[in-house]
């Protein structure tokens, strides 16, 4: 029996609040000439996302914060002072980003997945523009998503649409000749009833090419997961503390 067409819509009202754990697994090589470096870290993060307005047009504002973190670099912890990190988001029930206010944690293109405005049944397919911040106060670029739906299929006790995600090609100049070269794939549970993200994968590969003699290979997998109940990393690990 063929499943039926379904519609995905995040359905916010103010002061929801949700909680999830944030993993962030990457490995950069450095060549310079004939030598090269790797360097490996893993950040698990947690964050709390906040429905702080809902206005007119269809047009929700969030606010996310990483409330604590810790970071292993090639296995050994790395203890830094605590700092402060969030942004404001606005964004459309139907997942579109309007705008981002500060700095998100998943800021390597994992913004939340955005979705068609007519129902989808497995195999639809939509594409969607999404901001990719670039940091060192340089303004978000565009990279253009491309969707699939799958199917259905139960993640932490939910029915969640199961979509996939590749995007294409972004080549963004640096200053002195250089360029940098990302792509990004994953894929997402979201849980059409309820209206919320459930879990995401999103791995992004970059090359920097800062001359003809050295650039910088970058693979960054990152997952985020919904957490049911509270839950706090090990004492003693944090990089960030609320």
């Amino acid at each position: 029996m063929a499943e039926q067409a379904i519609k995905l819509v995040y359905k916010f009202k103010k002061g929801d609040a949700l909680k999830y754990k944030t993993t962030i697994e990457s490995q950069v090589e450095i060549r310079e000439d004939a030598s090269s470096e790797t360097v490996s870290t893993v950040m698990t993060m947690l964050t709390a996302q906040e429905v702080t307005d809902i206005q007119k047009d269809d047009v929700s504002v969030l606010k996310v914060t990483v409330q604590d973190a810790r970071l292993t670099k090639d296995g050994e912890e790395i203890v830094m002072p605590p700092i402060t990190q969030s942004a404001v988001i606005q964004m459309r029930t139907s997942g579109q980003i309007l705008e981002i206010a500060g700095v998100l944690p998943q800021s390597s293109g994992g913004t939340p997945p955005s979705f068609p405005e007519e129902p989808i049944a497995p195999g639809s397919k939509w594409q969607s523009e999404n901001p990719v911040q670039m940091g060192d106060g340089l303004p978000p670029a565009k990279i253009v998503n491309s969707y699939v739906f799958d199917g259905l299929e139960k993640k932490l006790g939910y029915d969640c649409a199961l979509i996939r995600m590749n995007s294409s090609e972004l080549v963004i100049p640096i200053p002195d000749g250089g360029r940098q070269k990302m792509k990004i794939t994953g894929h997402t549970f979201f849980a059409h009833k309820e209206g919320k993200l459930i879990s995401s994968k999103i791995i992004s590969e970059a090359l920097t090419v800062l001359s003809p003699r050295s650039q910088v290979s970058a693979k960054t997998d990152m997952t985020v997961e919904l957490l049911e109940k509270a839950e706090s990393l090990p004492q003693g690990e944090f990089l960030i503390s609320s």
